[in-house]
């Protein structure tokens, strides 16, 4: 059985938030650390950059109270003062995807989905968003319909991870790398994907960010060519280093 460094977030976002750093920990590890931590629960958010957060989130009980704890969410994330203390060892076991739930008719199961691809991986496909955050948002989503991260494949988060890698190398600016999982940590398609977002803002670049999330709403769509053009972009650009 293998073992993986983890840390406890100085101000967690949620009980029981653990982390991990990505630069000394294998993206297999991640994922059997991660899928052990998933089970059972049905709301939880991963989140970060250089150390990658699991949050569990608990049930709420209407509509208002999960909407005040997301909201709750996004404040702290962006406000508090980032820093992780070691936590020890933790044994991790091999685990296996939950079986997947079947077809879906999601937006990442659509046809229309190519117009907006701008990288194929063999398991996973980048997209660019018609409502970006920021110039440099970019979702990552499986090929096959997985309705969140516990029907994942190993196989399948392991390549996301690369490419999250390759991506990122392409961009200068603050990473935010965000997955929701149930409804309750505010996932709103039922198809595994990861937000991961560059901000080039030099001041408070994690508060744009967090401003453009909820406020998002009134900035009208990206249609026709102005999407078409930043698809092209960054078809292009992701096919430099090939």
């Amino acid at each position: 059985m293998n073992s993986i460094p983890t840390y406890e977030p100085e101000h967690p976002l949620g009980e029981n938030s653990i982390a991990v750093k990505l630069s000394e920990t294998s993206p297999e590890l991640i994922y059997d650390f991660f899928q052990s931590r998933a089970a059972g629960l049905q709301n939880f958010t991963i989140i970060g950059d250089e150390y990658l957060e699991f949050v569990p989130i608990p049930e709420a009980p209407n509509f208002f109270v999960r909407s005040f704890r997301q909201l709750s969410f996004l404040f702290w994330q962006t406000f508090r003062a980032e820093g992780f203390v070691e936590a020890g060892q933790v044994a991790v076991a091999e685990k296996a995807p939950e079986n997947p739930t079947g077809e879906s008719f999601d937006f990442f199961c659509q046809e229309r989905v190519k117009n907006q691809v701008i990288f194929e991986g063999k398991e996973i496909q980048v997209l660019y968003p018609d409502n970006p955050i920021t110039p440099h948002h970019f979702l990552f989503a499986t090929k096959e319909h997985r309705k969140d991260f516990k029907e994942t494949t190993k196989e399948e988060f392991v390549e996301l991870m690369e490419l999250v890698k390759k991506v990122s190398s392409r961009f200068e600016g603050e990473r935010i790398i965000l997955c929701k999982a149930g409804i309750d940590a505010g996932q709103t398609v039922p198809h595994f994907h990861l937000h991961f977002i560059v901000s080039q803002d030099p001041y408070w670049p994690r508060l744009r960010v967090f401003c453009n999330i909820l406020f998002g709403f009134l900035t009208p769509r990206l249609r026709g060519a102005p999407l078409d053009n930043r698809v092209e972009h960054y078809r292009a650009e992701l096919k430099k280093d090939e």
